[in-house]
């Protein structure tokens, strides 16, 4: 039983009627006054054509007059096209009346099936068709009813949004990420375009690795965000907790030098609208509470603090601060290492904290931290392990580079598998760098880590 109020049980037919009321009038008494319209249409398959012989005898137990005058009808209000075909009957050349299903009829076709016994990919397609369509017209009449297209237009992909969001929902996250997503345009010839951020990348990689992955961050109102968004959802991350905004503009990264360790990306956004989250709920906190591993990567950090402070518990906790962060909030940004979180760090970063007089690792671990990553270009790590001064110095042997944009990303992505699966954490960073030097072969900027530690481009390790 369908129940007041609710969508539950109801497909999203969208029924097309010509504009002129008398059209519709005569649409609706044509298809509804009698069952044999609807018998009629039911006969056709999608791009099938049946002659009227066909038709008469597969509805014989109508009159011939009947039905030949239902067909009549559907031709006249556009459900049915007619063709008059030459054929040779009884060493006769006779002309026969054949039917097909127009593009509006083939929408009324669907309607009035059942569908689980079309084939799946008609009805994909129908629907893909009718909402462009419906879409189109939509906007054209919004203009003579003075609605707003911008306004039409957020209000639909926030719909969209909506729907996407609710879909992606999982169980229990292993993997909470919390960062920005982006738009990396490469500057070559010709130009090459790749969803990505940071935090977007390491949850497409975990995701990819098999962990049940959460990105939380915030995405604009617009075509390209809905298509970014879309693409994590396909990567099978779950989006649900995503802040929808529609002052804010996509963070555009212009790349180059992408052949070297170190690429070079510009990132544009707004820092009074930065593209992550500015306020903390309960759904996010539980998110956290419950997860097996958080990633912090760009974001504010007394948001971080409150997050760390809510969920009690220890698990891995991956922190990776923005330069800017350093150096403009770092007073602020090292509560979070009161929690201790596993702490890694670009070079780049390193010199920001040591113009800031830090001893590094020395007053890292005197703010809270136990272990530190600090990662060299893509072939070396060294490892500050237990709260001692005493490093421990990872080195990969060279590659020919394809892009190593990502590649940190997907560093950080396998170090975190192989921390939820509690690997020892000397052993987890030098099989992560492993398996991320592997990466910088592919050309996207979102990598895929083959899971296979036993021998990546032929070097052996344990």
């Amino acid at each position: 039983m369908l129940h007041k109020n609710s969508f539950d049980g109801y497909w999203p037919f969208i029924v097309m009627m010509p504009t002129d009321v008398n059209e519709r009038v005569k649409y609706m008494s044509t298809l509804f006054s009698s069952l044999i319209s609807l018998e009629i249409l039911n006969l056709f398959e999608w791009d099938r054509e049946l002659c009227q012989r066909e038709i008469i005898a597969a509805l014989h137990h109508h009159s011939n007059k009947t039905v030949i005058s239902m067909l009549k009808k559907l031709v006249e209000i556009g459900i049915l096209e007619e063709k008059v075909k030459p054929v040779q009957r009884n060493n006769r050349n006779v002309k026969i009346k054949c039917y097909k299903l127009t593009e509006i009829g083939k929408w009324y076709n669907l309607l009035f099936r059942d569908q689980k016994t079309v084939d799946r990919k008609i009805v994909r397609n129908s629907i893909i068709g009718l909402a462009t369509l419906f879409l189109n017209r939509f906007l054209v009449y919004g203009d003579e009813l003075d609605i707003d297209i911008k306004e039409q237009l957020y209000s639909i992909i926030a719909g969209v949004v909506d729907s996407i969001k609710r879909k992606s929902v999982k169980g229990r996250r292993d993997l909470v990420v919390f960062g920005s997503i982006a738009l990396d345009i490469y500057l070559t010839q010709p130009i090459k375009i790749f969803p990505g951020g940071s935090a977007a990348n390491i949850a497409v990689s975990s995701s990819r690795l098999g962990l049940n992955t959460s990105f939380i961050g915030k995405a604009p109102l617009d075509f390209i965000g809905l298509q970014l968004l879309v693409d994590l959802v396909e990567e099978g991350v779950d989006i649900s907790l995503v802040e929808l905004d529609e002052s804010l503009k996509t963070a555009i990264c212009i790349v180059s030098n992408w052949l070297s360790e170190y690429p070079q990306i510009s990132c544009s956004y707004s820092s009074d609208n930065p593209p992550v989250i500015t306020k903390l709920n309960s759904n996010i906190i539980d998110v956290c509470r419950e997860s097996k591993a958080i990633y912090l990567g760009e974001g504010i950090c007394n948001i971080y603090v409150e997050i760390l402070k809510s969920i009690g518990d220890r698990k891995p906790i991956v922190y990776r601060p923005q330069k800017q962060s350093i150096e403009l909030h770092w007073e602020e940004c090292s509560q979070i290492l009161r929690y201790n979180p596993l702490l890694v760090l670009d070079e780049d970063k390193v010199e920001a904290l040591l113009r800031k007089e830090f001893k590094i690792p020395e007053d890292l671990f005197k703010a809270g931290v136990d272990n530190i990553i600090i990662l060299k270009g893509l072939r070396k790590a060294i490892l500050y392990k237990d709260k001692t001064a005493k490093s421990v110095d990872i080195e990969m042997p060279e590659i020919s580079i394809v892009n190593s944009v990502g590649v940190r990303d997907a560093f950080i992505a396998s170090l975190i598998y192989n921390l939820v699966r509690e690997e020892d954490l000397e052993k987890a960073v030098k099989s992560s760098m492993h398996l991320a030097l592997y990466t910088a072969l592919q050309p996207e900027s979102r990598k895929t880590i083959k899971n296979n530690t036993q021998n990546i481009m032929g070097y052996k390790f344990s």
